[in-house]
């Protein structure tokens, strides 16, 4: 009995470790000039910009990344993308038809909730969470699973997309890293 309540102590200690936000010296900042914010994220992620503008932030070294939108194995990849540069592809006019359309291609197990934010301009506002099941491909063999935050701010919409595959044990950690990039976006 004693060893299961110090096991249990031990799993609460490092529950309250993983969940506390990143110091300032273990984290890095980008800086967007085109669509006027920043954010922090950390210092072992790496970032990609496309020629859009549209960063990727990534937990592997770049000599692993793999073609087709794959992600190597216990990768994550978290993507901060303006509704100005996909509105016109999708036709969408507002989140709610832009959720809609994003979750009518290859999701499964959705769910979707609004999520308590700032009112501030300079701060994510407006925020919807969507957690789902993606088939990216039909022949892999394993889902990836997508969290996105749909936001606004300074009357701009965006969506934060977070992709990995199903079941990796690293899950709890890249959703963490997820939630901390999303309460650390300002407006510059």
């Amino acid at each position: 009995m004693c060893t299961l309540r110090y096991n249990m102590k031990l799993i609460a200690s490092l529950l309250t470790v993983l969940t506390l936000p990143l110091s300032a010296t273990e984290q890095k900042t980008f800086t967007s000039a085109k669509y006027g914010y920043k954010v922090r994220l950390p210092k072992t992620w790496n970032v990609s910009v496309s020629a859009a503008g549209i960063p990727v932030f990534f937990n592997y070294d770049p000599s692993e990344a793999l073609p087709q939108g794959l992600i190597p194995e216990h990768g994550a990849e978290i993507y901060l993308i303006p509704f100005a540069n996909v509105q016109p592809v999708t036709g969408t006019k507002n989140l709610t038809d832009w959720i809609q359309f994003n979750n009518a291609r290859g999701r499964s197990n959705i769910v979707v909730k609004r999520l308590s934010t700032s009112r501030s301009e300079r701060e994510p506002h407006d925020a919807v969470e969507v957690d789902s099941d993606f088939e990216r491909d039909p022949q892999d063999e394993v889902l990836q699973r997508v969290t996105d935050y749909y936001f606004t701010l300074r009357g701009e919409k965006f969506r934060l997309m977070l992709v990995h595959w199903k079941g990796d044990q690293q899950s709890a950690h890249f959703r963490l890293v997820l939630d901390s990039v999303f309460r650390s976006i300002e407006s510059r």
